[in-house]
């Protein structure tokens, strides 16, 4: 009976009218950041520094100002879209460890964990920062504010082998118990690698540096120097790839939010590319 109100309630949001459905690209795209025109356009160019232009101006044919303009808007659309589904991920993932945790160690599993000595400095570091800065008038914060508040990289890093390689025995097998594909678990390292790259897009996204040429893959060079730079289309399917290793049907929803794709259809975006992908000491991986 439970199963069947389950199967019933989950039924119900499938009959949910998709207000996008039909629309044209361009006034979907709208819908987030509309399209500046005539001396909006104008006052855009004026308000923003020339170093901030400088790569959509040089990757616009000849130049042109206006397509960089325009280039420069497109990228604002796709970060602003990327950042819901980077949202739902991050919130994914460290509750998924949290519970996992939680289930294995207590509620408190940070604190049990630091008292055993199981955590490596950097994430003890990191636990404590928070937990301090949480902390009023002698009060404990309780475990779900610590984990709201834990940094993205803690949670990255939690996923990592610990200075020691401890964390392969004390938070590894306890998170992948719980992945969609319990029967094939996949190696920690590929998670971690998967996770390190959400984090980089994040990380990008929330310091509003341009996405639109890819990102940077920090601290990994060819044997020639040059760094190695992922499209945003390798980025994507790194972060559902990863939101389906934690939740399937979590994963699935998050695939379908298909915005971003119309988004990377846009020709802009193949010129950009094209761009970075030709400048020195740059590796591009498309």
């Amino acid at each position: 009976m439970q199963e069947k109100t389950k199967d019933a309630a989950a039924g119900a949001y499938d009959v949910l009218p998709n207000p996008l459905r039909g629309m044209h690209h361009q006034a979907r795209g709208e819908l987030l950041i509309p399209q500046p025109r005539g001396q909006a356009l104008v006052s855009l160019a004026g308000t923003l520094a020339k170093a901030r232009l400088r790569a959509f101006r040089r990757a616009a044919p000849g130049g042109d100002n206006k397509t960089a303009l325009l280039m420069y808007v497109l990228d604002a659309r796709i970060a602003s879209c990327l950042h819901a589904t980077l949202r739902a991920v991050e919130v994914l993932l460290r509750e998924k460890i949290h519970r996992a945790l939680a289930k294995a160690y207590g509620a408190r599993w940070f604190d049990t964990l630091t008292r055993r000595g199981a955590l490596d400095q950097r994430t003890e570091d990191k636990f404590k920062r928070t937990i301090r800065g949480l902390t009023r008038g002698g009060r404990v914060p309780a475990a779900g504010e610590v984990v709201a508040e834990l940094s993205l990289g803690a949670w990255v890093g939690l996923l990592d082998r610990g200075a020691n390689g401890q964390y392969d025995t004390i938070v590894w097998p306890k998170l992948a118990s719980t992945l969609s594909n319990s029967e094939q678990v996949p190696q920690r390292a590929a998670v971690h690698a998967l996770a390190k790259r959400f984090n980089w897009l994040r990380n990008r996204i929330n310091h509003c540096e341009p996405v639109i040429f890819g990102v940077p893959l920090v601290g990994s060079f060819t044997g020639d120097g040059k760094q190695r730079r992922r499209s945003l289309e390798l980025m994507l399917e790194d972060v559902r790839e990863l939101a389906e290793l934690l939740d399937a049907e979590t994963g699935a929803w998050i695939r379908s939010w298909d915005l971003i794709d119309v988004l990377l259809s846009d020709p802009l975006v193949t010129t950009a590319r094209d761009y970075i992908s030709k400048q020195p000491g740059i590796e591009f991986e498309a």
